[in-house]
């Protein structure tokens, strides 16, 4: 977890639950096909959009939907 920044054990372990939350990990810590997309540019978009659509309800995120200015 030092690349995420955190040097410690103890701050490392307390990201677990919510990587495993979002679908970066499974119940083993094992990265899934999620976690690998996140990390390529050319599916990071995609990624965080599958990501954001499973933690948030519909109606959350259409509170912030960016709409062209007509």
């Amino acid at each position: 977890m030092s690349v995420l920044g955190y040097n410690t054990e103890k701050a490392a372990k307390n990201l677990i639950p919510q990587l495993r939350t979002v679908g970066l990990i499974d119940a083993e810590g094992v990265p899934q096909d999620l976690a690998k997309r996140y990390r390529m540019d050319a599916e990071y978009v995609d990624a965080v959009k599958e990501i954001v659509d499973s933690v948030y309800p519909a109606e959350l995120r259409e509170l912030f939907l960016v709409r062209p200015k007509m």
